[in-house]
C-alpha cells in the first residue's frame, strides 16, 4: 500500500521529520545530491580514521630517525593526533 509523503489524510503513518515544500529539506533534495552529500561525510569518515591509525605504520622509522624508544614515540603520535582532531572541531565549529 502506498502513501503519499505529503498527504494530511494518511494518519496510519506518522513521518519524523515532517515533509516540506521547501527546497532546502534534504528530503526534497534530487538523488544526486544526497549521494554527494553522504559521499562526503563518508569520505571525511574514512580520513578521521585513517589519520589516526595510519601514522603507525611509520613507528620503526619515526623511532629510528628521531633516536627515541617505543614509548616516547608513541606519545609524540598520540599528541599529533589529539591536536589534529582539536583543529579539526575548532575549524568545522560554527
Amino acid at each position: 500500500m502506498a502513501h503519499d509523503s505529503h498527504s494530511k489524510t494518511a494518519a496510519d503513518i506518522i513521518l519524523t521529520p515532517a515533509p516540506s515544500n521547501d527546497v532546502n529539506d534534504p528530503l526534497n533534495w534530487p538523488k544526486w545530491k544526497k549521494i554527494v552529500a553522504y559521499s562526503t561525510v563518508c569520505l571525511f569518515a574514512f580520513l578521521a580514521g585513517w589519520v589516526l591509525g595510519g601514522i603507525s605504520i611509520g613507528i620503526p622509522s619515526i623511532m629510528e630517525e628521531f633516536q627515541v624508544d617505543l614509548n616516547d614515540a608513541i606519545k609524540g603520535m598520540i599528541s599529533w593526533c589529539v591536536l589534529a582532531l582539536g583543529i579539526g572541531v575548532s575549524f568545522f565549529r560554527f
